[in-house]
């Protein structure tokens, strides 16, 4: 399977997946983010594949996806940060089924910025039903000749799911 069909899908889901979480439905759409003045970027890599994953919300939506995530909504850098982490760890987990296994790196805010990424960047938009953007950029770089496609995987019982909390 292309590289770009398997990106566009596990993203897309990915984004969906975890603002569900918090009770917030997003659906792709023509314009993302409007009106935001940060930026989370995390980094990536594995065997073959790595990159960078952006992301930008509206301003209003970062303080009620903070809110809905129980997270102190003074401070955005925190919550956009914690959400481009929460959104790779839910593609690096769907990616498992490929047999890629990411390293993530920390996610890194930049505020006041204008983004105009150049270059071969899948960006990825979304909307609230409240009309609220969300935005999503990937950079993704491959070795020559790699491959992405699915192999046989047996889940682990023992292992957390997402949005889990283990204590041991």
């Amino acid at each position: 399977m292309k590289i770009r069909e398997v990106m566009d899908e596990l993203a897309v889901a990915s984004a969906v997946e975890l603002f569900d979480v918090w009770g917030l439905t997003l659906a792709t759409s023509a314009e993302g983010a409007a009106d935001y003045g940060e930026l989370a970027i995390i980094g990536f890599s594995s065997d073959g594949i790595r990159g960078a994953l952006g992301m930008a919300i509206d301003r209003r939506l970062t303080g009620i996806a903070a809110e809905a995530a129980m997270l102190a909504t003074g401070d955005s850098d925190d919550f956009i940060a914690e959400a481009s982490n929460q959104l790779l760890g839910r593609l690096k987990n769907k990616l498992l089924r490929y047999g890629s296994v990411l390293s993530l790196s920390t996610p890194m805010v930049l505020r006041g910025v204008a983004i105009h990424p150049a270059g071969p960047v899948w960006t990825y938009a979304f909307k609230t039903t409240d009309g609220l953007g969300l935005t999503i950029w990937l950079d993704v770089r491959t070795d020559a000749g790699f491959e992405l496609s699915e192999v046989e995987h047996v889940e682990d019982e023992s292992a957390a799911r997402e949005g889990e909390l283990m204590i041991f």
